[in-house]
């Protein structure tokens, strides 16, 4: 059976009425397997993609819902969804999820149940199996498979970890970037990945001999940004699947109306309104002279991802992702504009 598999926590573009709307489409023979990644494609000024996507922007259509936080609505977050051309519907549950309870299996029915009805699709085959978690040998590894290659040249948005004496963490690659003073390539990352320190040793993907992807040089005073000196890097963002955009220089931040998207190796790429900009305040016990708000929560390891604005085809980064939390009683991702980035750290974004 060849599965074309939608991976809720991957492609984030897509959501859950998406996926019933490809399984119809498939079911009723209208685009097979080897048109769907044409459908799919997001850079492509052909697809349907893009242009839905450029429609939500100028507010001719609804924008995307994102999709569905499992773990808020209480259901076991540790699987994956595959529709497949034969019209059935499979549930992946990890083998080393330790709580599964049959109210989680009958919660995750009636959300594929309800969405695909949604569609004109009244009877799916649902299909429950149990699969091996797949975990390197360090331990526990948040990153998305396709995020946690070792990509060189490095790229934004991808997973890097550090390590700081017995103590390591899992962080994004922001974008590459070039210091004024020196000319030096290098990448920006979140300051507390870096520990907030210098002389941080840091890896892409995983520590490991031929890993090695440079040493923290400089830590930005009263903001979350860290400069790494590295020479193989390319003005590039990572957005899911291996595929990448180019980088076509920066914003100094994001202003009111922008729809702004981001990449992080947790969550992938993600959409959400700019929100505001703070200035003067604490964050996670860190003082921070300015900080910008976009809706939807960033995860853990998100962290150092590039924030970045698509107009026309052109992709500008507008900073990189620092913390989670709430604003207005809405939870939401607070990100260092590249203004803090670029003054602080004394580096300007490298285009593609």
């Amino acid at each position: 059976m060849e599965n074309i598999a939608h991976v809720l926590s991957e492609v984030s573009n897509l959501n859950m009425t998406d996926m019933f709307i490809l399984l119809a489409l498939l079911k009723n023979s209208k685009i097979t397997n080897s048109e769907l990644a044409k459908i799919l494609d997001f850079k492509d000024g052909n697809s349907a993609a893009y242009h839905t996507r450029s429609m939500q922007k100028e507010g001719l259509i609804d924008k995307y819902t994102i999709i569905p936080n499992w773990k808020r609505a209480g259901l076991p977050t540790e699987f994956i969804i595959l529709a497949d051309a034969d019209g059935y519907v499979t549930v992946m549950l990890y083998k080393d999820y330790p709580n599964i309870k049959e109210e989680d299996i009958a919660g995750i029915t009636k959300i594929i149940r309800n969405n695909a009805v949604k569609v004109g699709i009244k009877d799916v085959p649902i299909i429950f199996t149990l699969d091996e978690h797949i975990k390197p040998a360090t331990g526990d590894w948040p990153a998305l498979p396709s995020y946690s290659l070792k990509y060189r040249p490095i790229i934004g948005g991808i997973a890097m970890t550090t390590t700081n004496g017995t103590i390591g963490q899992v962080g994004s690659v922001g974008f590459a970037a070039e210091r004024d003073s020196d000319n030096q390539k290098g990448y920006v990352t979140a300051g507390h990945v870096s520990f907030w320190s210098s002389g941080i040793q840091a890896y892409q993907p995983l520590p490991g001999v031929g890993n090695e992807s440079g040493t923290s040089s400089l830590i930005g005073s009263d903001s979350d940004v860290a400069f790494v000196p590295y020479d193989n890097v390319v003005g590039k963002i990572h957005v899911g699947g291996g595929y990448t955009i180019d980088v076509d220089g920066y914003y100094s931040g994001g202003i009111t109306s922008m729809y702004l998207q981001r990449s992080g190796c947790v969550s992938g790429v993600e959409l959400g309104d700019y929100e505001a900009v703070l200035t003067g305040v604490t964050i996670r016990g860190q003082y921070m002279d300015k900080v910008e708000v976009m809706d939807n929560e960033c995860q853990q390891g998100d962290s150092g991802g590039p924030v970045y604005y698509t107009y026309y085809g052109r992709n500008k980064v507008v900073g990189i992702i620092s913390a989670y939390g709430t604003y207005n009683n809405a939870d939401v991702t607070f990100y260092i504009p590249c203004s803090e980035v670029t003054s602080k750290l004394d580096v300007t974004p490298l285009e593609a």
